[in-house]
């Protein structure tokens, strides 16, 4: 029995590259992030958990797909 039609769920979750607004330190964060993430460097929050998303607190150069 085919199931062509069937698609294979994909997640909404990454991995981001974000730079510390400090120490331009950059860190390797998850997307959906259950405590709070500092920099490695300098301690400074570079990520707190909301519920769904992250809110980050750095600039974020990019994901992994």
């Amino acid at each position: 029995m085919k199931k062509n039609h069937i698609s294979i769920p994909k997640p909404n979750s990454r991995f981001h590259k974000v730079i510390c607004k400090e120490c331009n330190e950059e860190n390797i964060v998850f997307s959906h992030v259950s405590t709070i993430v500092t920099c490695k460097s300098c301690g400074n929050t570079l990520a707190k958990p909301t519920g769904a998303l992250a809110k980050f607190y750095g600039k974020v150069v990019g994901s992994s797909d």
